[in-house]
């Protein structure tokens, strides 16, 4: 290299480095801004907004099989003998994992890698850590370490690493990154919506032959009870089924929100690490397959720990 040229090239690297400089700083003094457009949506190709879609379609669909399952063994409401382990829990998922990437012409044989998200990365060929797209993991999850956040206020952060990711990465990388702010806010929506059925489903699976998502959705928790969404049949069946959860415990009420940002974590761990594995041409798909499999990996370890 020339002595012009290579001053040329630190001219240049410089420039990316200061953009990328302002684009970073710009995430901050956004962070509340609703004034735009990126406050309403992702500002990402159609085809990584389907990577998040995908995600909560995968996590409905592992349910599901849960629910079935549960549905064919449980006969006697109140009996807790039958609710499986953590270890036997895990087949039926993967199980509802493997039909739903089969029925969407996905590679089925990543369930198991990616189900547990802490040996997930280990396994893999390729040294995922040194692309520039894993570092973009720590800035999602600093996001969300944030603490409570509406969609909105989610969206323009997810929507400044973005517009960073598309001014200082390579292609293939951005994708990855677009990959996972899609996993991200979708995932974010999901878990904060459906946590309460999954908590229920791996901890009282008995109330799933009563009552279906949206009721399961609808349970809180007072005073360390869980507590149904109707309670003013006297002698009705909502009735005993407030008297058979008295003693559930206050789990929920301390660690629910930690438990969100932790699955939403596994969740786009697995998605960024699909998409750079897999490049550019492959990080839709690689990024869904990963980012369901860890999502639901990562629930199933938090609840039943």
């Amino acid at each position: 290299m020339t002595k012009n040229k290579f001053i040329y090239y630190l001219a240049g690297l410089a420039v990316i480095m200061l953009a990328c400089v302002i684009y970073s700083c710009s995430a901050d003094a956004d962070g509340d801004s609703f004034s735009t457009a990126e406050s309403r949506e992702l500002m990402i190709p159609d085809e990584f907004k389907e990577v998040g879609i995908k995600h909560n379609e995968g996590l409905d669909a592992a349910f599901l099989v849960l629910r079935q399952h549960y549905q064919a063994h449980t006969r006697v409401i109140g009996n807790d003998t039958l609710k499986v382990s953590k270890e036997a829990v895990a087949p039926i998922l993967t199980k509802g994992l493997k039909e739903f990437y089969v029925e969407k012409g996905y590679d089925s044989s990543v369930v198991d890698k990616y189900f547990w998200r802490k040996s997930s990365v280990k396994t893999r060929n390729v040294n995922v850590e040194s692309s520039p797209a894993y570092g973009y993991l720590g800035k999602i999850n600093a996001i969300l370490a944030e603490g409570d956040m509406t969609p909105e206020q989610l969206l323009v952060k997810l929507n400044a690493l973005n517009r960073e990711a598309k001014q200082c990465l390579p292609e293939e990388d951005a994708a990855a990154v677009y990959a996972g702010t899609a996993t991200c806010y979708y995932s974010y929506i999901y878990w904060n919506e459906n946590y309460m059925k999954w908590y229920i489903a791996l901890k009282k699976p008995e109330l799933l032959v009563r009552f279906n998502d949206d009721f399961l959705n609808a349970f809180v928790v007072r005073k360390g009870r869980l507590v149904p969404p109707v309670t003013t049949r006297s002698g009705g069946f909502i009735d005993k089924a407030s008297e058979m959860i008295d003693d559930i415990g206050d789990f929920i009420d301390e660690n629910k929100d930690d438990i969100v940002d932790a699955d939403v974590e596994g969740a786009v761990t697995g998605a960024i690490v699909g998409a750079i594995i897999d490049g550019v041409s492959g990080a839709g798909s690689a990024a869904k397959e990963g980012a369901i499999s860890s999502s639901v990996g990562e629930i199933v370890d938090k609840i039943l720990n």
